[in-house]
C-alpha cells in the first residue's frame, strides 16, 4: 500500500515537473480571483470600518480582559 502511494507521488512530482511551464504560464495567465475585489466591483462600495474596542472616558478598554 505504502509502495502504491509512493510511486503515484512520484509519478505526479515528475508529470509537474515535465509540464512546468504550461502551468505556470496557465496561472499566469488566469489569476485567481479575489472575493472583495468581486463584491467591491458589484456595487456595494459601503467603507469597512476596523471593529475597535470600546473607549470608556478616553481610557482604552483591554479586548482580552475577559480571557484573562
Amino acid at each position: 500500500m505504502r509502495i502504491t502511494f509512493g510511486t503515484t507521488a512520484i509519478i505526479i512530482a515528475l508529470v509537474i515537473f515535465y509540464f512546468w511551464d504550461p502551468i505556470k504560464s496557465f496561472f499566469d495567465e488566469h489569476p485567481p480571483v479575489n472575493e472583495a475585489v468581486t463584491k467591491t466591483e458589484s456595487g456595494s462600495n459601503q467603507p469597512v470600518q476596523p471593529k475597535a474596542p470600546q473607549q470608556k472616558g478616553g481610557e482604552k478598554v483591554d479586548p482580552f480582559k475577559e480571557f484573562k
